[in-house]
């Protein structure tokens, strides 16, 4: 009976401690974020070309918090597009971002290879074309996509749709497995700093950890 009972115990803290990650990830971004991007120089209804200044404060805030890129990323997406504003990083600006901060190292280069990305666009939509998140690489890209195969990139790529916690509606993406390709379908942020790569057709997503954004 002494061995059942701490084996419910044991049931009751498991299930608190997911529902506390449940619970943290589907917080909406708090007022320090919200007043960091209203603060940025940008007009309603504007693409707003980012010096590298105007994110810093941004990129120290997710150092606090302890957030990842997509984390970021998602929560300040979620922002602008209720405040109809969209940012433009060029490539020279995500170079200079990344002198000062590591935005996740080798393992987000190979979904975002900023090395050869030319722009990266996040926020409403503006016009027809925009999506909430589309990059510009400068060539097709391809990498190693974590063991699974190789992920391929074309020299447009992005989500057509974001909620909180997820990147939906993929395009431009997709990831080789021998004679196989699978497009992907949608990135889940599932807990804090652990991210799953849908794959349209295949049985089980691609799970990585993602390191929190951390200055240099």
């Amino acid at each position: 009976m002494k061995r059942f009972r701490i084996l419910l115990l044991f049931v009751f803290l498991l299930g608190t401690l997911m529902s506390s990650f449940s619970e943290a990830l589907d917080a909406p971004a708090d007022a320090e974020l919200k007043n960091l991007l209203r603060e940025l120089p940008v007009k309603e209804q504007e693409m707003y070309r980012v010096q590298p200044e105007d994110f810093y404060p941004i990129l120290e805030y997710a150092v606090r918090r302890d957030y990842n890129l997509f984390e970021l990323l998602n929560l300040s997406y979620l922002e602008l597009e209720k405040m109809n504003k969209r940012l433009a990083f060029s490539k020279t600006v995500l170079a200079a971002i990344e002198e000062k901060y590591n935005l996740g190292g080798s393992k987000m280069h190979i979904v975002f290879p900023f090395e050869i990305m030319e722009r990266l666009e996040l926020g409403a939509r503006l016009n027809k074309k925009d999506n909430p998140l589309d990059a510009f690489i400068e060539e097709k890209y391809s990498a190693d996509f974590y063991g699974f195969g190789d992920l391929h990139e074309d020299t447009h790529f992005g989500f057509e749709k974001i909620e909180l916690n997820y990147f939906r509606d993929a395009f431009g993406m997709h990831a080789k497995r021998m004679f196989f390709t699978f497009a992907v379908s949608h990135i889940k942020l599932y807990e804090p700093r652990h991210v799953a790569i849908h794959l349209k057709n295949f049985f089980k997503p691609k799970k990585e950890t993602f390191w929190a954004v951390k200055k240099n």
